[in-house]
């Protein structure tokens, strides 16, 4: 361990190891002061931090695509994890006996205003595994989940648009919805088929991309968001708010649309 203090501080300390009989030697020492010298221990941090920043972000895009509708995250600078709290309100110690027997382990915690959610770490899982583990957990947490209003296209009123009806409540619309970590996220859908999305505060996460009907489904893809996967959906509108889902009607997403002075162009 490396300390840091006040000159009175560091003689107490070196005395207290002295007594101890731990004080290394002298050759082992000016060793280390070398190695801190040279910057290596400042590189290695750096790149601890620029490798766990990356498995984060990973985590969070992970929790963003696949459990968008179902949960909230939160976390502090310079932490490598996420507090997760599940819209629903689930018993978060019965999630995690059920998600390390499908290999996934996440743990138990209490949240701000007592809310019952988990943490999930990066510290030791590789970047390239965290998406399978989000994809994982997403379908236990999906399995169980309540059905909510507008849940369910088989329980709902609303009724997926086709055909004309489809592409006028989709091209040229901008919509908005939240993402898992609070910040708000803007998509444009051009005339023209492209997709213009504008992700955080500052607009520091921006993307382009393509969209498309088939049959009586919305079909989008990003170039870099949602893993620059194309995926098709049923739409269903409200007149506020438009609802995606899935081949099976599962809700995978919704999004409020914006009321514009004008137009779109084309």
């Amino acid at each position: 361990a490396i300390v840091v203090g006040e000159p009175v501080v560091m003689a107490r300390l070196r005395r207290l190891r002295r007594m101890a009989g731990v004080a290394p030697d002298p050759l082992q020492q000016r060793a280390w002061g070398y190695f801190l010298s040279m910057g290596h221990y400042a590189t290695a941090l750096q790149r601890a931090r620029r490798e766990l920043t990356a498995r984060r972000v990973e985590l969070r895009d992970a929790l963003n695509h696949y459990l968008h509708d179902a949960v909230k995250i939160q976390t502090v600078d310079g932490a490598s994890a996420y507090w997760v709290c599940c819209r629903d309100g689930r018993d978060a110690r019965a999630l995690a006996v059920r998600a390390a027997n499908a290999g996934v382990l996440i743990q138990p915690a209490r949240l701000d205003a007592a809310q019952d959610g988990f943490a999930m770490g990066v510290t030791s899982v590789p970047r390239e595994r965290i998406r399978e583990g989000v994809r994982m957990l997403a379908r236990l947490v999906r399995a169980e989940a309540t059905r909510a209003e507008h849940g369910d296209a088989a329980t709902t009123t609303l009724k997926p648009l086709a055909g004309t009806a489809l592409r006028r409540a989709i091209a040229g619309k901008t919509f908005l919805y939240n993402t898992v970590y609070g910040e708000p996220c803007t998509i444009t859908v051009r005339r023209t088929g492209a997709l213009v999305g504008v992700a955080g505060y500052a607009g520091d996460d921006p993307d382009r991309g393509r969209w498309w009907i088939e049959g009586d489904r919305w079909f989008r893809q990003w170039e870099h968001w949602a893993y620059g996967e194309a995926e098709g959906f049923h739409v269903a509108c409200d007149g506020v708010s438009l609802y995606w889902y899935d081949v099976s009607g599962k809700l995978v997403d919704k999004a409020v649309l914006l009321q514009s002075a004008r137009p779109q162009p084309d």
